[in-house]
């Protein structure tokens, strides 16, 4: 940041055995930090890790699912890991809110606003904005 360079987050949500209260606490770090972005991303078990392993040990993903889903024979998407304490919607709910609680804070905001003006427009703000939203909703 010192040198001029922004900084960029990543945050996954939803890590099995995560209880809402941990999330909360993860989100307040990421707002706690100096960043100019962050994203925001529900946990899934991708192809060939240890957590996919684990998915598929615990009955939550078949063995064969990213190879039927590359080949376009999965219709769904890939579910997330849900608990008693955890259900997919809230995953979706706890997702939404970051975005808003970390982006809309003014300092966060007129930053990049101003990012997006110099570096291409207004063009470019509403184009950026339009992302956003959509990822922020999904």
């Amino acid at each position: 940041r010192e040198l001029g360079f922004q900084t960029h987050a990543y945050f996954m949500l939803g890590y099995p055995s995560e209880t809402p209260s941990e999330i909360a606490e993860t989100l307040r770090f990421s707002r706690s930090l100096r960043l100019d972005w962050a994203s925001y991303t529900i946990t899934i078990p991708s192809p060939r890790t240890p957590l996919c392993d684990r998915a598929v040990e615990q009955g939550a993903l078949r063995a064969d699912y990213w190879r039927d889903h590359t080949f376009g024979r999965e219709p769904d998407d890939c579910l997330f890991f849900e608990s008693d304490a955890c259900s997919v919607e809230d995953l979706r709910r706890m997702k939404r809110r970051a975005y808003i609680r970390f982006y809309m804070r003014p300092q966060v905001l007129i930053r990049n606003l101003l990012f997006f003006v110099r570096r291409g427009g207004v063009r470019r703000v509403f184009y950026a904005m339009c992302l956003w939203f959509r990822e922020g909703l999904s």
